[in-house]
C-alpha cells in the first residue's frame, strides 16, 4: 500500500521544527531520559544484588536448565567413523561424525600421535578448523593427541544460503530461528560438546584440555560445569565479553551468545570460575582480614561449600587463630556444617583468651 510513497513528497502543512513533539527533535534530550540501555543496567544490578551463593553442583544444574542441555543419554547423539588412515610419520587421523535426532550433524577430526599420548586437546572455533595446523603440528610433536570440532554452525556446518539480515556471522540465523522455538545455540552447542569428551573419553580414557576460540567459549563454559567429570581443563581463545560488561557498556550480544534470562542466575564466565574452583571437600572463608592481631574477639564466618563431593553428610569446618607470640598455641573452634547448597554463617567465640594474648 506504500509502494512509491515518500514522506519528504508530501505536504503535511509544518516545516522544519514545526514537526518537532519535542524541543530538539530527540527524545534523548529531554530532562530525566534514560534509554534501554540504563534500564538494563539498572536491571542487572537489582539481578546480581538478588543472586544467593550457590555450589558449583547446583550452579551446573542451573546453567543446565537455563541453557536447556540435557542428560547425556537424553541428547541421543550417534556416532559413524567416516575414515581412519595412518600417515607415514605414525601419525594416525581418525575421522567421524556426530548425528543428533534434532540437530546438526557434527564432524570430528582426532590426530594420534605415534606413540601412546601423554594427553588430549579438544579444539572448539566457530571458524574453519583448517586454521588449527600448527596448533595440531604442536600437539603431536609434544605427545599429545589433539581433536577439532565444528560445533553447530560453525566451520563445515556454517557455510548456510542466507546471512541473517547480511550479518557476518554465520551462526547468527540459526542462533534466531533456535531462540524462536525457545531454544538456545549455547545449549545445542554445550550439548555437543559434551557427547564429544564423553566419547574422546571413552575412546582414549584421556580427559580433553578444551581450547575454546570465540564465540564457542560460551558453549564449553556451561559444558564442562555441567559434566566437570569429562573436561581436564579450559582454555580461553579471544573469548566474548561476559553478558554483565556487554550491558555495561552497551555493547550488542549476538543471538549465538545468549542464554535467555541466565543473567539473574549467573554470568557465563562465573561458569569458568566455577569449573576452576578448589577441590571437593574445601570451603571459601570470607569476612577475615588475614593477619589481623586478635587478643579476644568473637569472629562470624560465612562459608559456602563449592562442591559437596564425597561428604553427603555435611562438613566440618574449623576456624583457627594463629599465635603471634611463641608463648601462645593455636586455638581452635570446630563447626559441623549441614548439607546445603546456601551459604552458612557460623561464629566463632575466642571471648576469654588467656591475657595479653596476640593471635
Amino acid at each position: 500500500l506504500d509502494h512509491g510513497f515518500s514522506l519528504s513528497s508530501v505536504d503535511c502543512g509544518l516545516t522544519g521544527t514545526a514537526r518537532y513533539v519535542t524541543p530538539t527533535g530527540r527524545v534523548k534530550d529531554l530532562a530525566g531520559f534514560r534509554s534501554v540501555f540504563d534500564l538494563l543496567k539498572d536491571d542487572l544490578a537489582a539481578a546480581v544484588a538478588a543472586r544467593p551463593v550457590r555450589s558449583t553442583t547446583a550452579l551446573g544444574r542451573i546453567a543446565a536448565a537455563r541453557a536447556g542441555i540435557r542428560d547425556l543419554s537424553e541428547i541421543g547423539a550417534t556416532v559413524r567413523l567416516a575414515g581412519e588412515q595412518t600417515l607415514a610419520d605414525g601419525v594416525r587421523v581418525r575421522r567421524e561424525i556426530f548425528s543428533f535426532a534434532d540437530g546438526f550433524p557434527v564432524p570430528l577430526v582426532t590426530f594420534f600421535p605415534a606413540g601412546t599420548p601423554t594427553g588430549l586437546i579438544l579444539v572448539t572455533d566457530t571458524r574453519a578448523r583448517t586454521i588449527h595446523i600448527n596448533r595440531v603440528a604442536e600437539a603431536l610433536a609434544s605427545g599429545r593427541a589433539i581433536a577439532l570440532v565444528d560445533l553447530a554452525a560453525g566451520g563445515e556446518t556454517g557455510t548456510l544460503k542466507h546471512a541473517f539480515y547480511g550479518n557476518s556471522n554465520a551462526d547468527e540465523e540459526v542462533a534466531v530461528m533456535l531462540y524462536t522455538l525457545g531454544r538456545s545455540l549455547v545449549g545445542v552447542r554445550a550439548e555437543e560438546t559434551i557427547a564429544v569428551a564423553a566419547h574422546l573419553v571413552e575412546l582414549t580414557g584421556l580427559r580433553p584440555v578444551v581450547v575454546a576460540h570465540n564465540r564457542s567459549v560460551i558453549p564449553v563454559a556451561h559444558a564442562a560445569l555441567v559434566r566437570r567429570d569429562l573436561f581436564e581443563g579450559i582454555e580461553q581463545v579471544s573469548a566474548p565479553n561476559s553478558w554483565a560488561s556487554s550491558i555495561q557498556t552497551s555493547e550488542s550480544i549476538p543471538m549465538a551468545n545468549v542464554v535467555h534470562g541466565a543473567l539473574l542466575d549467573y554470568d557465563w564466565t562465573d561458569l569458568v570460575v566455577a569449573f576452576q574452583t578448589a577441590p571437593a571437600g574445601t570451603v571459601a572463608v570470607t569476612n577475615i582480614e588475614k593477619g589481623t592481631d586478635f587478643a579476644s574477639v568473637a569472629i562470624t564466618v560465612s562459608v559456602a561449600m563449592r562442591e559437596w563431593g564425597q561428604t553427603p553428610g555435611g562438613a566440618q569446618l574449623t576456624v583457627a587463630l594463629a599465635p603471634t607470640v611463641e608463648t601462645n598455641a593455636v586455638v581452635t573452634r570446630t563447626f559441623e556444617l549441614p548439607q546445603s547448597e546456601e551459604a552458612q554463617s557460623v561464629t566463632a567465640d575466642f571471648t576469654g583468651l588467656e591475657a595479653g594474648g596476640r593471635y
